[in-house]
């Protein structure tokens, strides 16, 4: 059954999770924000929002992240909310 107070915890860890790794790409890279943003063609707010864990997660924008960093996004289904 759908419980929606795990569902918005799930969704609040995985926005958690994915601006970690953006934000240790861009440490790897010596990227900064704004470099990451106009390379990624993202709005930097959005990148910044993630990395501290808030917002919400767009697959578009997340797709053109991973591939400034050439990097693949894998996501499971039971990784998506109902």
């Amino acid at each position: 059954m759908f419980d929606k107070k795990t569902s918005v915890k799930n969704r609040k860890q995985t926005i958690r999770e994915v601006g970690q790794q953006i934000y240790e790409l861009r440490r790897q890279h010596k990227m900064s924000l704004e470099i990451l943003s106009h390379k990624a063609n993202v709005p930097p707010i959005l990148v910044e929002r993630w990395e501290i864990g808030k917002g919400f997660l767009d697959i578009y924008y997340l797709y053109l992240i991973a591939a400034a960093f050439e990097k693949r996004v894998v996501i499971r289904f039971e990784d998506i909310d109902a």
